[in-house]
């Protein structure tokens, strides 16, 4: 492995995430109430109106995303990591493009083929298991991927990486939203995401800080803990209580990371 590439890993733990513990926290978020009315508050000006998601997704990531994929009617856009499907329907809906979302949560694809399948016309759409380093789809199949806040659930980042390029046709574009850490902390991100894209053949274009990233996640734990009685009240006790313990471990590091808008070409 490069200099460059370890020293941006050095400090990288991957987080362990049984895929029956996501299906059980998408499974109970996957609906509209207080959670997602505490989310779009907190994020503001920036909350995209309807989008239900479990992420700080913000209007101003997908508007950026629209605007690096470039991306129209008869092309293929890859949500990596779709979860219940929100942003890359949106994306796909506003393009005209084609939709593919992979993600290794049954229940998170369900709700959001139920999502694919609403009132207005839209563009074709397919959602399919698969996961950040294997997603089944054919080499150099999609014009663009879509990864929002979920790239840090890999094992191994360069692995996953080199699945994005591997999908990418040759000129096409990944845009994701993630996080780096800032210290020597053990951290679920890396300290740059710069080395990693290279060194599987991808060629950064941007690594910008997301505006108020802090701030909305400050506020959104902040009413997380405040609500709590409130949540207890709609969800279950064990949803919420790992909605609280985030709040408060994640929430205690935010000053230790910083969540950026990263696009990259094949």
């Amino acid at each position: 492995m490069p200099d460059d590439v370890a020293d941006a890993l050095r400090y990288r733990v991957a987080p362990e995430v049984p895929v029956e513990d996501f299906d059980q926290d998408l499974a109970d978020t996957a609906r509209p109430g207080l959670l997602h009315e505490l989310n779009q508050a907190a994020l503001g000006d920036l909350a995209v109106p309807g989008l239900l998601t479990y992420s700080f997704v913000t209007r101003w990531d997908l508007d950026q995303a629209i605007s690096a994929l470039r991306l129209g009617p008869g092309r293929l856009l890859l949500d990596l990591a779709c979860g219940q499907g929100g942003p890359g329907l949106w994306l796909a809906q506003r393009t005209g493009c084609d939709l593919v979302g992979v993600d290794f949560s049954e229940t998170g694809l369900q709700v959001a083929r139920e999502r694919a399948e609403g009132p207005l016309p839209g563009p074709r759409t397919r959602f399919q298991r698969g996961d950040l380093a294997a997603t089944g789809l054919a080499d150099a199949s999609v014009d663009g991927v879509w990864c929002g806040d979920a790239f840090f659930f890999a094992s191994d980042l360069v692995e996953a990486l080199g699945e994005v390029r591997r999908v990418l046709r040759p000129g096409g574009r990944v845009v994701m939203t993630v996080c780096m850490s800032l210290d020597d902390q053990p951290s679920a991100h890396p300290l740059d995401w710069r080395p990693l894209l290279r060194h599987v053949g991808l060629r950064p274009l941007r690594q910008q800080e997301t505006p108020h990233d802090r701030e909305h996640a400050t506020a959104m734990y902040a009413a997380w803990i405040a609500h709590e009685a409130e949540l207890r009240a709609e969800l279950p006790d064990r949803a919420v209580d790992e909605l609280l313990d985030e709040a408060r471990s994640v929430g205690g590091r935010l000053a230790r990371m910083r969540r950026v808008l990263v696009v990259a070409e094949h």
